[in-house]
């Protein structure tokens, strides 16, 4: 039977399509939940109610749609 990796090196000889069919195959096998961080709801909780406090009493300032997509396009040129 082949080692890990021996089938790594196998699996890099194929096309990328092939690969990338294979990780998903892979993946999809494993058996178990997927992890979970016990205490991440619950946190995420406080911390969109900590964003929500400090809109409606003003002491987060927000930003227009607009201005979102103006900064995403002038990003996007820059990295180009």
């Amino acid at each position: 039977m082949a080692t890990v990796d021996e089938l790594f090196h196998q699996a890099l000889q194929l096309t990328s399509e092939e690969r990338t069919r294979l990780a998903h195959e892979l993946l999809l096998s494993v058996d178990g939940e997927p992890m979970v961080d016990a205490g991440a709801e619950q946190e995420w909780d406080l911390e969109i109610a900590r964003r929500a406090r400090g809109v409606l009493d003003g002491t987060t300032k927000t930003v227009s749609w607009s201005e979102v997509q103006a900064r995403l396009a002038a990003r996007q040129s820059r990295t180009r």
